[in-house]
């Protein structure tokens, strides 16, 4: 489990992500080394959108074809829908050897943190997709399973844990252990 101490406002301001970046690729290189199952990253790791940055995406699935381990990786994603606007999840990654990488969006999210209770059309802010004070994050809907050595595993990320519905739909669904990331 890599869970560095960096404050995460800190951690995404532009004049600290380089150094963010190579702290973080430094320890997962030395997670590497202690020869793991499975490593584990915490709740949006780096301060990339990981699945549209194809250089450090290619990076960590580099990383993880060569020492045959896996990664679950917290990201913030982004996509666009049908109508053309920014859609932003909280998200995980699970990347493993020689394979596609698969995704989990975050289904609870924290209210204000995460998400505004105020109506879209009632915000003037909520078209311009600035984290100001206010979540813009959508939820997920689907409750995604991985596979690491034959179990099912799935991925609460941090305030989903604190509601069983979510653990218990998970383990419904054939999970045979359960990982939490938080920052």
């Amino acid at each position: 489990v890599i869970q560095p101490n960096i404050d995460p406002n800190s951690k995404w301001d532009i004049a600290n992500r380089k150094s963010t970046l190579n702290f973080m690729d430094s320890l997962h290189i030395h997670a590497i080394s202690l020869k793991p199952d499975i490593i584990i990253f915490p709740e949006t790791a780096l301060p990339v959108y990981l699945r549209i940055n194809k250089k450090i995406k290619d990076n960590y699935q580099d990383r993880v074809n060569n020492s045959n381990i896996p990664i679950l990786i917290g990201t913030v994603d982004r996509r666009i829908d049908s109508i053309g606007r920014k859609l932003y999840f909280n998200s995980t990654m699970f990347m493993q050897p020689n394979k596609n990488f698969e995704m989990y969006d975050k289904i609870h999210l924290v209210p204000f943190a995460e998400y505004d209770l105020i109506p879209s059309f009632l915000s003037p802010l909520a078209n311009l997709n600035l984290n100001m004070n206010r979540g813009i994050f959508k939820k997920g809907n689907d409750y995604v399973s991985f596979v690491l050595n034959d179990l099912v595993f799935s991925d609460l990320i941090c305030y989903e844990s604190s509601f069983p519905r979510y653990a218990r739909k998970f383990v419904a669904n054939g999970a045979d252990f359960l990982i939490i990331q938080a920052n």
